[in-house]
């Protein structure tokens, strides 16, 4: 073993914040037309974009994105590019990207 990391967990209700993004991606990806109750037998289109959407907004500060995505081009640009990024990395190739 090369590292340990001890997690500990409060056994309290899932709410704010966290209940909101974890019902807001559920709901996003039950409303997938291909999500067939998770019986998928096409890439689930929408659900991959929420995901990429999400990972991009969570991961994310406010004031540096204010920053560096000024204006409607850029912001459509690098939206355009990280979800490209993120169906490479995930093997979505197939599905197409967003206007």
């Amino acid at each position: 073993m090369d590292a340990l990391m001890p997690l500990a967990c409060l056994p309290v209700e899932l709410a704010g914040r966290n209940r909101l993004w974890r019902k807001m991606v559920i709901e996003g990806t039950k409303q997938d037309p291909n999500w067939r109750n998770g019986d998928y037998t096409t890439e689930p289109r929408a659900a991959v974009q929420i995901d990429a959407d999400f990972l991009m907004i969570a991961g994310s500060s406010p004031m540096l994105m204010q920053k560096n995505l000024p204006n409607r081009e850029q912001t459509d640009k690098i939206s355009r590019r990280k979800l490209q990024a993120h169906l490479r990395n995930t093997r979505c190739q197939q599905l197409s990207v967003r206007n």
